[in-house]
């Protein structure tokens, strides 16, 4: 079988940047004035106006979510300052970009010697195994969080599919579940796979798979190779298998929203007391409603799901101004593009060279009266709380040293 791309893989999609020229949206503007904040990110929190808006708007929720541009070290740098911030305000858990079965590995990785992470993530699949966990200052915060969590459960919720590149990760978790000679071929069929093809999951024709499953038969590790199944046929559209982007996108998503609620109950089933929970996640999956990819997010759900039970989401956008991303397919940097255009448009000239954080919430009612604002702006005001820029981003650091 012929290796994919990786940076395919990620299927992440971007929002249209804004067009408009120079002079245009002068109402916009001025409206944006009072409600645009400097804001300082320190080793242990956040600072400067753009940082109290930030600890106020989260201090008030259940939920608080980093919808983000993935791939900068600014961000990551970002993320982990507000979660160090908000840990003793009973933020205990952390929902990541991950599948369950390697978020487990991982949480159980990094709850062990200092490096063990590390090495593990090094050696499998050229370093891709474990998605956005492969960027250091990810795996530095996923640290802390497991670090810090006092309650029973785990610190992290990985709630997406298992990822493209992670089959040596669920090889592992079989290994020690193989009863019968059946069930040994399986894992001898699936490592000689593997060894040719390390980004199996998502590629391998659907047959494959559930012959795999099939010849397992049930028991331990019949629930892993259907979770690989589900992923696999997620990934069909993506990896030239056919099939609708679309419904392959939804699918993903509403796992994503079962997942979550499945933790959520186990948390406060297991404490007694509904959990605070940090989510950071790809911006299409914490904006309420994207108009671009015409999926019903994870934080739509968050925020309608916790409606009876009075719980709020605060989720704010972490985007480039200017500056590098990683590129995780060649390892290198490239040029970090904006979600929501902070370089152009509505936004253009209002990041300097510090982020600043946009307190969206307080201009919403007057930007959804107007009649004939910018698209995307509005598209931003409806689908964040606040909106987060970082000018000069640096690219983040990948574990294998990519």
């Amino acid at each position: 079988m012929r290796s994919l791309a990786p940076a395919a893989i990620l299927l992440t999609a971007g929002m249209a940047a804004a067009q408009d020229e120079p002079g245009e949206n002068a109402a916009l503007r001025a409206l944006l004035d009072g409600h645009v904040h400097e804001l300082t990110v320190g080793e242990s929190g956040l600072s400067g106006p753009g940082g109290t808006l930030l600890m106020e708007g989260a201090r008030r929720a259940q939920f608080v979510a980093i919808g983000e541009q993935h791939g900068t070290a600014d961000i990551g740098e970002f993320a982990h300052a507000w979660f160090l911030a908000l840990d003793p305000e009973g933020f205990d858990h952390m929902a990541i970009e991950v599948g369950p079965h390697s978020t487990r590995a991982a949480e159980r990785l990094l709850a062990g010697p200092e490096g063990a992470f590390e090495a593990d993530a090094a050696a499998r699949a050229g370093g891709l195994a474990y998605p956005f966990l492969f960027f250091q200052n990810e795996a530095d915060l996923a640290r802390d969080v497991v670090s810090l969590h006092e309650g029973e459960g785990p610190a992290l919720w990985g709630l997406d599919q298992e990822f493209i590149a992670s089959g040596s990760i669920l090889l592992d978790q079989l290994r020690p579940l193989a009863r019968t000679e059946a069930q040994r071929n399986v894992l001898a069929s699936i490592e000689a796979a593997l060894a040719e093809q390390p980004f199996l999951v998502g590629s391998a024709p659907d047959s494959q798979w559930a012959g795999w499953a099939e010849a397992w038969g049930e028991g331990e590790g019949a629930d892993i190779l259907a979770d690989v199944l589900y992923s696999n046929r997620i990934y069909a559209p993506f990896t030239g298998r056919g099939g609708s982007v679309w419904f392959a996108n939804q699918t993903r998503e509403n796992g994503m929203k079962r997942l979550f609620a499945e933790h959520f109950a186990a948390a406060e089933a297991a404490n007694g007391t509904p959990p605070r929970v940090f989510l950071k996640l790809g911006a299409n999956h914490l904006a309420r409603w994207n108009p671009s990819t015409q999926i019903s997010s994870t934080a739509n759900f968050l925020a309608e799901w916790g409606l009876p039970r009075g719980f709020t989401l605060y989720n704010v956008m972490a985007d480039c101004a200017s500056g590098q991303m990683v590129d995780v397919q060649a390892g290198g940097a490239i040029p970090c593009p904006s979600y929501f255009g902070s370089t152009q448009g509505v936004l253009s000239g209002l990041v300097g060279d510090r982020p600043v954080v946009v307190d969206l919430q307080a201009i919403r009612p007057a930007v959804l009266a107007m009649s004939d604002a910018d698209e995307d702006f509005v598209a931003l005001v409806r689908n964040f709380d606040a909106y987060v820029a970082f000018p000069n981003t640096r690219p983040a650091a990948m574990i294998n040293g990519g």
